[in-house]
């Protein structure tokens, strides 16, 4: 389960149900109090959505336009407009372990002139950014990628591209999102039928048609808050594809007709068909 959110500068930020597990973690390795626990996971989360923050920073300054953050209890995921060249794939992967040793370096150079803080907020705050920010740190840039995850580590993506860059290889950017063929239906597959759900669309991912596309066109013909389609756009890049509830078959048909026409005048390939009850 994921939830929503508001916005910071624009970007829709999903908190995913596991992302307070991150700082419990912490709390239990450190044997902390009831009351160092709150700080230990309140810096926790805070260290996770700076970097977050670098690599919408960087994706920005390049003119990649941002799609949503992801927090979960492992770290986080910021989904942009693919990055157009090596220079920019690499800044932008980066970004957000350079802010960590921003952070790591900063706490020991003020340690290093002011001491140890005796609070119990310093204490923790310190803890995190030294300690938990330096392990964090060597399992980012550990080019590991998890069996069950479509993407790697940033340390996996920058590893990539220098691999590639030493071997001559010309840049590619490779859309990690799961997709299914054309012909897959997703009321047949398991954990994609809604709750209640009897009739409406489908529409399936891919690595072609744009984000903002389908934001917009699922805004019009869905009639909906541009915040709403934009939630339903990472659902349908998050997982594959998505089952969207309509109230009859007579307006799924309507629907699926306009966001395939629109689809098709711009030359992608977008999957969206009614689904019948």
């Amino acid at each position: 389960m994921t939830l929503r959110l508001r916005a910071f500068s624009g970007v829709p930020l999903f908190v995913h149900w596991s992302f307070p597990a991150g700082g419990v973690l912490v709390a239990l390795v450190l044997r902390a109090t009831p009351e160092e626990s709150f700080y230990l996971c309140s810096t926790y989360a805070l260290l996770i959505f700076l970097h977050e923050a670098a690599h919408v920073a960087a994706a920005r300054c390049f003119g990649l336009k941002v799609f949503s953050v992801e927090l979960s209890g492992i770290g986080g995921v910021c989904r942009s407009e693919p990055p157009r060249s090596f220079s920019t794939a690499f800044v932008f992967f980066s970004a957000g372990l350079a802010a960590q040793a921003a952070l790591l370096a900063s706490t020991l150079v003020w340690i290093n002139y002011f001491g140890e803080p005796t609070s119990a907020p310093g204490r923790c705050f310190v803890a995190v950014l030294t300690l938990v920010n330096g392990a964090l740190l060597v399992m980012n840039v550990i080019p590991q990628k998890p069996r069950r995850l479509p993407f790697g580590t940033d340390g996996h993506l920058i590893w990539t591209l220098l691999l590639n860059r030493i071997r001559r290889r010309p840049y590619t950017y490779r859309d990690t999102s799961p997709t299914f063929p054309p012909e897959t239906r997703l009321a047949r597959l398991e954990g994609f039928m809604p709750p209640g759900f009897t009739t409406g669309i489908e529409i399936l991912n891919d690595n072609t048609t744009h984000m903002d596309f389908v934001i917009n066109v699922l805004k019009s013909h869905l009639q909906i808050s541009r915040d709403e389609a934009a939630r339903l756009t990472m659902a349908i890049h998050s997982t594959g594809g998505l089952l969207i509830p309509l109230e009859t078959y007579e307006r799924a048909v309507r629907v699926a007709t306009a966001i395939n026409a629109d689809s098709k005048a711009r030359g992608y390939s977008l999957v969206c068909r009614p689904v019948e009850p």
